[in-house]
């Protein structure tokens, strides 16, 4: 399987959950439900773009959380 390679620019989950003043968890779940974009850097980690977190916002994805 082919793996993208992250940019500085890119958020790891840690980073969007720190964004979002939520757990680790809580932005795999957003991730599973299709309701955040991400791809994949390894067969553990998950990064997101800036174009994928603002898909996320302006889609009213945050309205629930603090950022």
């Amino acid at each position: 399987m082919l793996h993208q390679l992250p940019t500085p620019s890119d958020y790891t989950v840690a980073a969007i959950a720190e964004l979002f003043k939520t757990n680790v968890r809580a932005v795999y779940k957003l991730i599973e439900e299709g309701q955040l974009d991400s791809y994949r850097v390894s067969a553990r980690g998950r990064r997101v773009t800036q174009a994928q977190l603002d898909r996320f916002r302006n889609s009213g994805g945050a309205a629930n959380h603090d950022t």
